[in-house]
């Protein structure tokens, strides 16, 4: 409207629909604000994120952990705080497929459940770490989904037409036949 270009996003849970976050931006110098400063300052805002300063390469999307010793740097740094996020134009794709072992516990009892595993697949194509991102609740299942994701090897994630490391969200579903 007069020059006037909006963003107006939601974060919602996909499971239950609650809305998480949200974020606007309002551009008044025309479209190409909306699309330089709008749309990462709204990116930002929905993975609660601060912008980065130019001198935080860990949340830098210049910033790819290329060698070995980069990648336990920046693992070492954000494990156990906020996952960040790397951006590529390919995600990372697992060459065999991942085949979860049911706990044989679990199988007895009857019991089925889902779990988030985040998991970093360096450039290599290799998972250099796990954690859990959405519990199935029990300790079983975790643990069978994280040992699940490590056990197998992926086609790396590229961006602009190099192998990246990236964090991914996997789910892996317990469901009995």
């Amino acid at each position: 409207i007069d020059g006037l270009f909006t963003i107006s996003a939601k974060l919602v849970d996909a499971e239950t629909g609650e809305s998480i976050r949200s974020s606007d931006f309002d551009a008044d110098n025309g479209l190409s604000d909306l699309l330089k400063n709008g749309l990462r300052k709204v990116a930002y805002e929905l993975t609660d994120k601060g912008l980065p300063s130019n001198n935080d390469k860990n949340l830098s999307i210049d910033f790819y952990p290329k060698t070995d010793d980069e990648i336990d740097e920046y693992l070492s740094k954000n494990l156990g705080s906020k996952i960040t996020f790397i951006p590529y134009e390919y995600p990372p794709e697992p060459i065999e497929q991942i085949t979860p072992i049911y706990p044989q516990n679990l199988i007895k009892a009857g019991l089925e459940g889902s779990t988030v595993v985040g998991a970093f697949i360096d450039y290599k194509g290799k998972v250099k770490e796990t954690i859990i991102l959405k519990s199935s609740s029990y300790r079983e299942f975790d643990n069978a989904a994280m040992e699940s994701i490590q056990r197998v090897s992926f086609k790396p994630a590229k961006h602009k037409g190099e192998d990246v490391g990236v964090w991914i969200h996997i789910p892996i579903n317990f469901k009995l036949d």
